[in-house]
């Protein structure tokens, strides 16, 4: 897995938050995880405020960013955030979360078929410790844009996985 080096303006997010074991109600990559659960959760925001909203999240990629801190190792504990990219921070309705993701070098590991659902963090953490790079921050994000084509159609879908990164001192 050999992934494309960017350096990367800060990232603007909208969307939605959930803090805790994503895992607790599935363990697979299902609509019944807490992942899943959220997305669900943002796609009906959008489809009762439809009208008020200035973005329209099928024509626009989306992210999924996993912020880890320090229970999560100790009790698989952490935020996911689920949004898109927005430039103008006013129009963000009081009731979504808004992320502001640091400039940074990412690494980018484009991700096809089942190797979506495979443990792909530790080929990434693999290919970061070969190449003398280490997380530069505790996040990563998933970005799914068109080549996304559903969990029902994982074969013919690709995501790009992005990790901050920096040189290993």
């Amino acid at each position: 897995m050999q992934p494309k080096i960017i350096t990367e303006k800060s990232i603007i997010l909208a969307g939605m938050s959930f803090y805790g074991d994503p895992f607790d109600t599935s363990n697979a990559w299902s609509e019944e995880n807490q992942i899943g659960r959220l997305w669900q959760r943002l796609m009906r925001y959008f489809e009762r405020n439809r009208d008020a909203l200035p973005w329209d999240l099928h024509q626009t990629a989306n992210y999924e960013v996993h912020i880890y801190g320090p229970e999560t190792e100790t009790e698989g504990l952490f935020e996911v955030f689920v949004g898109f990219k927005i430039t103008d921070i006013s129009l963000v309705p009081y009731d979504m979360v808004v992320k502001v993701l640091p400039p940074t070098g990412y690494a980018i590991f484009t991700l096809t078929g089942k190797a979506i659902f495979e443990d792909w963090e530790k080929e990434i953490k693999a290919w970061l410790d070969e190449n003398s790079y280490q997380d530069a921050y505790p996040y990563n994000f998933q970005y799914y844009d068109q080549r996304f084509k559903g969990l029902d159609r994982i074969e013919e879908s690709q995501i790009d996985v992005y990790i901050p990164i920096e040189k290993a001192a």
